[in-house]
Parts: structure tokens; C-alpha cells; sequence
């Protein structure tokens, strides 16, 4: 990877990353049993991700939003953190529903986005 490769991922990972924490922020002022904040950034990537893909960016500008910015922006490890506290505090069907959502979710939006992406 060329050095203005490296930039363009990492500009685009501090946006994503700065996204994400204020979504993070707005969903907490809500108090959720449930992670909507990050169910609401992984669906989201899902979609803009196959957009993306379908659209043909060129490769600069899938660097810099695809990998930079939707690479920050979503957060799978977060997501398993807050799957084992929900099983954890004996919340199970929550923790269920919440994985359930987000894979399903994410498989739907990211076909969508592909299928948008490509007309």
C-alpha cells in the first residue's frame, strides 16, 4: 500500500471513528435495554459498503470510505462485547434477538445497497 493509500484510510478512519462515538453518544441519551447505536453502524455499514462496491468507485475513493471510514465506523467487536453482557445479565432473548437483527439486518441492507449501487 502506497503511502497516500495509507493517508486515504486513514483519513477516512477518523471520520468513521469520530461518526461512530457520536452515534454512540446520541444512543446513550436514550436509555435502551438494547444497542441500538451499534446495530444502527453495523446495518449501516452493511449498506453503504455494498453501495459502494456496486457503484465502481474508483479504488482512492473506496480506500478512503470503504476502508477507512466504514472500517471505523462499524464495530463487530463491539457488538460480541455487548452480546455476552446481555447474556451475562441474564438477558438471552434480548441477546437473541439483538444478534439476529444485526446479522439479518445486515444481509438484507447490504443487498440493498448492492442492488442500488448497480443501477
Amino acid at each position: 500500500m502506497s503511502v497516500p493509500a495509507v493517508l486515504l484510510v486513514m483519513a477516512g478512519g477518523f471520520a468513521g471513528a469520530v461518526c461512530r462515538y457520536w452515534i454512540g453518544q446520541i444512543a446513550a441519551r436514550f436509555s435502551f435495554s438494547f444497542p441500538v447505536g451499534t446495530l444502527f453502524v453495523n446495518v449501516l455499514g452493511a449498506f453503504l459498503l455494498g453501495y459502494f462496491l456496486a457503484s465502481d468507485l474508483p479504488e482512492p475513493l473506496m480506500l478512503l470510505l470503504g476502508g477507512g471510514y466504514l472500517g471505523a465506523l462499524t464495530t463487530y467487536s463491539t457488538l460480541y462485547l455487548e452480546l455476552i453482557r446481555l447474556y451475562q445479565d441474564k438477558q438471552r432473548k434480548l441477546a437473541l434477538a439483538y444478534m439476529l437483527a444485526t446479522y439479518l439486518l445486515g444481509i438484507a441492507a447490504a443487498a440493498v445497497g448492492l442492488w442500488l449501487g448497480a443501477r
